[in-house]
């Protein structure tokens, strides 16, 4: 599975929507809890740990995968 299907996979669970890598975070979290918790949830499936420091700068999900992929 591909770290794009990972990234996928949790955020159809946690958003009930179906992404893109262009999916921009701000359509699917609406505020910084549901952020938060997508990004810890993003975290245990990757393997990858996402300080808040680097997380506030994922816009889309290409973002996430970009990081997720380098680290």
């Amino acid at each position: 599975m591909t770290t794009f299907e990972k990234v996928r996979e949790v955020m159809a669970l946690e958003t009930g929507e179906e992404v893109t890598p262009d999916t921009r975070l701000v359509t699917l979290v609406t505020d910084s809890l549901e952020r938060a918790n997508l990004i810890l949830e993003l975290e245990g499936a990757l393997g990858v740990e996402m300080p808040d420091c680097e997380a506030q700068n994922f816009f889309t999900v290409a973002d996430i995968v970009s990081y997720a992929e380098a680290h």
